[in-house]
């Protein structure tokens, strides 16, 4: 049975250059600002401690819209995946991350999603 873990954080800090880097110093993450029409400005990670990380902002200002609506109160929000791999590196890389992510910047787990298939 295949595991994919899914993760969405929230934080108050809302300088995105500034969280990118202080994640960088803190906790060896090295991202790359994007641009894009939809998500706007967004950092990304991708490497040891997970397959994708994106730091983004919750109101999407062009749309007029809250990606997360129930989580308002989290201007920036950071979305974890981890699908490729054996599923137990894939739940260590997830736990190493849940357990980091409070101890910078206020970043709290918000949800949790595993989903399992038969590939």
């Amino acid at each position: 049975m295949k595991k994919n873990y899914y993760y969405l954080y929230g934080t108050q800090n809302e300088d995105l250059p500034g969280l990118a880097k202080l994640l960088s110093d803190k906790l060896d993450l090295e991202f790359d600002r994007h641009e894009s029409d939809y998500l706007g400005e967004y950092f990304k990670y991708a490497g040891i401690y997970a397959d994708k990380i994106t730091l983004e902002r919750n109101f999407n200002s062009i749309e007029d819209s809250w990606k997360e609506e129930a989580f308002k109160e989290y201007p920036t929000l950071l979305y974890v995946s981890n699908i490729t791999g054996k599923n137990t590196d894939k739940l260590s890389k997830s736990k190493y991350l849940e357990e980091a992510f409070p101890q910078v910047a206020g970043i709290k787990l918000l949800r949790g999603k595993i989903i399992e298939s038969n590939d």
